[in-house]
């Protein structure tokens, strides 16, 4: 026999399920990793985590020697979860740019909805995905006006050192700068090493070319 509990639990499952559905689909949207399946997989597990932690003790409630707290199972278990998770996003790719941060904070948000599911907390979890969802999608064209200019070419020639194009990355990290591609050349003695990068409309570059070129082994530096 099913209980009304069981029929409670089932409807806060199948809403983790649709808002999980509706923010993995914007990530979906836009070829990320952790797309639907993942989103949904992340807002039913605290759902379910939440569930047990408010219901899953309450045969020990009346016991004088325990302390129930419903929200320490959820905060224990889903913090450490939600912080490994967040922290698996973030991806150096072959072209050293850092990647992965909306798609991060979109799986903790999964996993706090999946939370206010399993708590009841309706009205909280769809009104925060609606606004988070309808912010990601319109964000997107004012984010292409604020950072719209044409690329530029970055050229050093350096003695070939280890690490180096790691400190060069970090210098152009630093300054909001992204970098799209890289070629490296082996010449005599030396490594010349093009780049092809993006960067935000206001920003110093005859400071960019200095810390570049006070980097040891950098022999010389060119913008374009």
């Amino acid at each position: 026999m099913i209980e009304e509990s069981h029929w409670i639990f089932l409807a806060r499952l199948v809403l983790s399920v649709v808002l999980g559905g509706i923010m993995g689909w914007e990530r979906e949207r836009k070829n990320k990793s952790a797309g639907l399946k993942t989103h949904i997989l992340v807002a039913v597990a605290g759902c379910l985590l939440m569930w047990l932690s408010m219901h899953g003790f309450s045969e020990f409630a009346n016991d004088p020697r325990v302390s129930v707290d419903p929200a320490r199972l959820a905060a224990q278990v889903g913090g450490g979860i939600g912080g490994f998770l967040a922290a698996g996003i973030f991806l150096r790719s072959d072209r050293f740019a850092i990647s992965g941060y909306s798609t991060a904070g979109m799986l903790l948000l999964a996993l706090i909805i999946g939370f206010a599911c399993g708590g009841g907390q309706y009205f909280v979890a769809v009104v925060t995905v609606m606004v988070v969802v309808a912010c990601m999608v319109w964000l997107d064209p004012i984010q292409s006006r604020l950072h719209k200019q044409k690329p530029k070419r970055l050229t050093y020639l350096s003695m070939d050192r280890p690490a180096l194009l790691a400190e060069i990355a970090a210098i152009l990290g630093k300054h909001s700068i992204n970098i799209t591609d890289v070629c490296i050349e082996e010449e005599e003695g030396s490594v010349q090493t093009v780049m092809e990068i993006t960067s935000p409309l206001t920003i110093d570059w005859d400071k960019v070319v200095r810390e570049i070129a006070d980097v040891e082994s950098v022999l010389s530096v060119g913008l374009e």
